[in-house]
């Protein structure tokens, strides 16, 4: 009876979710098996009109090579890390600067101030941040700085009465619906248009369409959820992780002020934001650039506070080492495609691909570049990297079936875009959720719905593309 007391608990026993590291070293192993089972291939490689390294379509051949060596799977990661290190040193900069502004007391007052103003209509909040996050993507296309507006928005959200899975969704569907349906993003729609020879920035009417529907579909989806959650919080798959976390700022029934140092503080942080963006869309300006007014952020705030040396220091690191994980992580998912190319299968992946297209009818054609950019997606999860491998196959591709290159460049982005916050391997999206401690495998299947329904979208924009002439 004793043991089967025994068995019964441990029946009962919940399956342990391996970490997130010996995911990305399982993903690593089956990628080396690959390697000594796909043939070895590359294309040439030119520099195309955006100035980038593009392949030349036509130039693939295959190659003699052995496979990666169990030695390369290690020697992958510190490499991972190397090719990312612009990215990792964004967030830990970002982690550190917005530590130094909590201890300001900006954060505070200014979610407190929120939170009491929006009190009793606390779901207005969803569809407006959504909005406000889906056209910052849509314009300039930095889905990086989802790491800024998470640990922004998520006192807030909270102290509304949602789950912190609201507060994700609300930052990365919002900012995945603008990627998506980017009107003109530089390194989406900017890079690829180049590199298809078609006029920069053409289609942009149509574009806002997609940009409309898509940003509808995902604002209902969320605000569901948050009334849901909202009327019986122990519905929300996030319930008992966010019994762990710090207790939501109670909303006070005095609005609270903000200081004069505050005040100055906000006003730099607005104007310096400001300037990044208008830096990035004129000047290209990347991570290194974006890192440095981060930094000029958090020295201001320090400077204005009168904030002690030490201290400053001290808040800095500790708000870095809060974000250590998500950087961490981000290099491992780059360890994934650098492996790949190491073994030289990377290409071979493409060219097979770019040959199934060629099956489909005309109709299908851009749908199947939805698939196909899908899947392209797990392996190199940043947009304009895609954009330089698959755009010169695709662009030639639509000229051989008589299709607009821009409905080829349509099919692109919702292909890239849809999953860029879903595979786990695209390592700015995995540091987000890593630093919410929301689990990947919870917003998986919180997000699969959404995401089937934005490549539904998609593949009917495409079929209205083609009737509309776009």
């Amino acid at each position: 009876m004793l043991s089967e007391n025994k068995l019964a608990r441990g029946l009962r026993k919940p399956i342990e979710m391996p970490h997130v590291f010996v995911i990305f070293f399982f993903i690593l192993v089956v990628v080396a098996a690959l390697t000594h089972v796909i043939p070895a291939g590359t294309f040439e490689r030119v520099i195309g009109p955006s100035g980038s390294t593009v392949i030349e379509n036509g130039s693939f051949r295959l190659t003699d090579s052995d496979g990666v060596s169990f030695f390369d799977i290690f020697r992958a990661i510190p490499l991972g890390f190397i090719e990312s290190a612009g990215i990792i040193i964004l967030t830990l900069v970002i982690g550190g600067t917005f530590a130094v502004i909590r201890e300001t007391g900006l954060l505070e007052v200014a979610i407190s101030r929120l939170a009491y103003k929006l009190q009793n209509r606390g779901l207005l909040i969803v569809p407006v941040l959504i909005f406000v996050f889906a056209t910052i993507d849509t314009f300039i296309g930095t889905p990086e700085l989802c790491l800024v507006y998470i640990p922004l928005i998520m006192p807030l959200v909270r102290a509304l009465g949602f789950d912190s899975l609201t507060a994700v969704a609300i930052v990365l569907l919002g900012s995945c619906a603008g990627f998506t349906a980017s009107l003109t993003n530089p390194f989406l729609v900017g890079i690829s248009q180049k590199i298809a020879g078609v006029p920069l920035y053409s289609g942009i009417e149509f574009r806002l369409i997609c940009f409309v529907l898509t940003v509808g579909l995902v604002i209902p989806f969320v605000m569901l959820h948050a009334a849901k959650v909202r009327k019986n919080p122990a519905s929300s798959p996030v319930y008992e992780l966010d019994q762990k976390r710090e207790s939501p700022f109670a909303i006070s029934q005095v609005v609270p002020q903000f200081s004069v140092t505050q005040r100055l503080i906000g006003f730099g942080i607005i104007a310096l934001f400001a300037l990044m963006i208008y830096g990035i869309l004129r000047f290209g300006w990347d991570m290194p650039e974006m890192a440095a007014v981060f930094l000029i952020i958090g020295v201001l705030s320090g400077l204005v506070s009168r904030m002690n040396k030490n201290t400053f220091c001290e808040k800095f690191m500790t708000g870095a080492q809060d974000v250590l994980l998500g950087s961490l992580v981000i290099g491992f998912a780059r360890a994934i495609p650098v492996l790949m190319q190491q073994g030289e299968i990377l290409d071979t992946v493409v060219h097979y691909l770019a040959e199934g297209l060629k099956t489909l009818p005309p109709s299908m054609t851009a749908v199947g570049v939805i698939i196909i950019t899908t899947i392209f997606n797990f392996f190199i999860a940043s947009g304009s990297g895609k954009a330089a491998v698959l755009m010169p196959i695709l662009a030639p591709l639509a000229q051989i079936l008589n299709i607009s290159p821009n409905i080829m460049i349509l099919g692109y982005q919702y292909g890239d875009g849809m999953t860029m916050m879903f595979w786990p391997t695209a390592g700015f999206f995995i540091a987000a959720l890593t630093v919410s401690k929301v689990p990947w495998i919870t917003w998986a299947r919180f997000t699969w719905p959404i995401f089937s329904l934005i490549g539904l979208l998609g593949a009917g924009l495409i079929f209205l593309a083609r009737w509309y002439g776009y």
